[in-house]
């Protein structure tokens, strides 16, 4: 039995960066290659590839002027996948900044 948590952010603190971002982890080395297979727009975030992340200048529907639309039809892709990789979710959460600058929202999966 093994966990993984998939993100989604919203950060407009720095302008540049701006938008909704995804990070997964705690996927096995195989999982995180067939995650990548099937959207190639995901990117391993750190030199020992643990994390996955999805950027918004990777992925159009990560709208970098709208902190209030979640892109959810494109989060319910990856935690289909997730399922597929029989993950299921067993917690989740969401918080926000008062001033909208951030918010985030987390699914904890665990393996069946």
């Amino acid at each position: 039995m093994s966990i993984a948590t998939l993100v989604l952010r919203w950060d407009s603190t720095d302008a540049s960066k701006s938008g909704w971002r995804v990070k997964i982890n705690g996927l096995i080395y195989s999982q995180r290659e067939d995650f990548k297979k099937r959207f190639p727009k995901v990117k391993e975030e750190d030199p020992n590839g643990v994390t996955l992340v999805i950027n918004p200048e990777d992925e159009p529907a990560f709208d970098r002027n709208n902190p209030f639309d979640m892109p959810m039809y494109v989060v319910i892709q990856y935690l289909k996948v997730l399922g597929d990789m029989r993950y299921k979710v067993v917690t989740s959460h969401s918080t926000a900044a008062p001033d909208n600058t951030h918010s985030m929202t987390m699914w904890t999966l665990q393996s069946k």
